[in-house]
């Protein structure tokens, strides 16, 4: 029988290998790293999930939006109490740093006019600015959660091995040991009032639409964002329109809460913990009036302003939105939230993605008394 070739055998070594790391990440963890199979030796410290903070103040330097109708950067502040087992309240607001960090309205208030032509240039296009004051992004929001149903559950929870006293190539960032511990379960619903304001575009609203927006002196904005003046019309999609959109908002959803609190100490590592807190929820909002700000043009002559009525311009009243809160129950860490739906207002828009990130988040016990046992 013929030998094969060296260069056949190591090909063949490494084809092996490769299938072996797809087929178990975990067995190709512990080739990279042999010190990962060892035996974790560890004591339970506390498992309680019912032993946790009452307030979490979450205070968040990155704040991101991005839909269909505003993309905005900034910050917000968001707060939960835990007013008793069942009840708990939410606070939170989110606003921009600066104009430049609000998109829309920066592109308003730069580009926001019309063009034109008249009898002093009747194959030339003028132009003359938008005369609205745009309002900054902001969201605010109140609600409270209740509890239909809070089970403890017997289940185990992972925690990450890290510690000062290992060397940093003695353990992987996948290396991590499964514990005993008490998880809760809470089931709830979710009510509340969410109020949002932005600056928005008007151009592809009107062109889907086909609206054509007229002033009392007769000039019209048409679909195709041109300008219908005096049996004289301007140069398609030159136009830039901008408005600003108010929502007051009702929302009524559901909610899932897992909670952990369990901590052990682990031989080489010390004390380790996992105490996440993992809301998920899900809302219909509702705003019954939406606003939309009637459009101010500047009239050609540079005195006073023609006013375009927006009320024909068709709004959503119902949308919804669903999302992810991650808190931990440590005074001092961070935290973090995620959420995306469909916002009502302008008809065709509304999609949104909306993220924060927390540091610090703040967590504090209220109720601080124990129950006390004299002993002889």
């Amino acid at each position: 029988m013929a030998r094969l070739p060296l260069q056949l055998w190591l090909r063949a070594e490494t084809v092996i290998l490769l299938a072996l790391g797809f087929a178990s990440p975990s067995a190709w963890a512990q080739l990279s790293n042999p010190l990962s199979n060892r035996v974790v030796n560890y004591k339970t410290v506390f498992d309680d999930p019912y032993d946790i903070n009452q307030l979490w103040l979450n205070l968040s330097p990155l704040a991101a939006h991005m839909g269909s109708d505003n993309v905005s950067l900034g910050y917000g502040i968001s707060a939960r109490l835990f007013v008793k087992q069942k009840l708990q309240l939410t606070a939170a607001f989110q606003g921009n740093y600066a104009a430049g960090t609000d998109f829309m309205r920066t592109n308003a208030r730069q580009n926001g006019g019309i063009n034109y032509r008249s009898d002093a240039s009747p194959r030339r296009d003028q132009t003359v600015r938008q005369l609205n004051l745009y309002t900054p992004f902001s969201s605010f929001e109140l609600g409270g959660q209740y509890a239909f149903s809070d089970v403890e559950k017997k289940s185990t929870s992972r925690i990450m091995l890290t510690s000062k006293k290992v060397r940093v190539m003695e353990f992987t960032t996948v290396d991590e040991i499964t514990v005993n511990s008490r998880n809760r379960h809470i089931w709830g619903g979710r009510v509340g009032v969410h109020s949002f304001s932005s600056a928005v575009s008007l151009n592809r609203p009107l062109e889907r639409q086909g609206l054509t927006l007229t002033s009392a002196e007769g000039a019209r904005l048409l679909p195709n964002g041109s300008t219908e003046l005096g049996g004289y019309t301007s140069t398609a999609y030159r136009n830039q329109l901008y408005s600003n959109l108010r929502l007051n908002m009702v929302y009524v959803g559901g909610s899932f809460q897992l909670i952990r609190n369990v901590a052990v100490k682990a031989d080489k590592f010390g004390n380790l913990a996992n105490n996440i807190m993992l809301t998920t929820f899900a809302d219909v909002l509702v705003a019954p009036d939406p606003l939309l700000d009637d459009i101010r043009i500047a009239r050609p002559s540079g005195v006073g302003y023609d006013r375009y009525s927006t009320q024909a311009v068709a709004l959503r009243q119902v949308g919804f939105r669903a999302g992810v809160d991650v808190a931990y129950n440590q005074d001092l860490h961070y935290s973090f939230g995620l959420e995306s739906g469909v916002r009502p207002g302008l008809r065709g828009q509304g999609f949104y993605v909306a993220g924060r990130v927390s540091f610090p988040a703040l967590a504090f016990r209220l109720n601080r008394s124990r129950v006390a046992n004299q002993v002889q």
